[in-house]
């Protein structure tokens, strides 16, 4: 699910979290897509420990990618809430 936002000026701003367990290569596939090694990557288990937004323009779209800590077995409640950007 991308939400898609309009702006009044026309643009469009798409967010889209990257979820999956633990030492998945949440992080290696924002680099990859971002084309450089912005998110810290590693076999360490627990590497990225906070919710990183990552930003791209193109034209008059901007993409907010989400790179999430591991997800455990959380209350959902709470997952979600960790997801949300204050």
């Amino acid at each position: 699910y991308l939400p898609l936002f309009k702006s009044p000026t026309g643009s469009k701003v798409i967010e889209a979290a990257v979820v999956g367990p633990p030492n998945s290569g949440k992080s290696s596939l924002i680099n990859r897509i971002l084309e450089t090694d912005l998110s810290a990557a590693s076999t360490k288990k627990g590497t990225t420990d906070e919710l990183r937004n990552y930003f791209i323009t193109r034209g008059l779209t901007q993409i907010i990618l989400k790179d999430t800590p591991g997800a455990t077995k959380l209350d959902n409640s709470l997952r979600s809430n960790r997801l949300v950007s204050k």
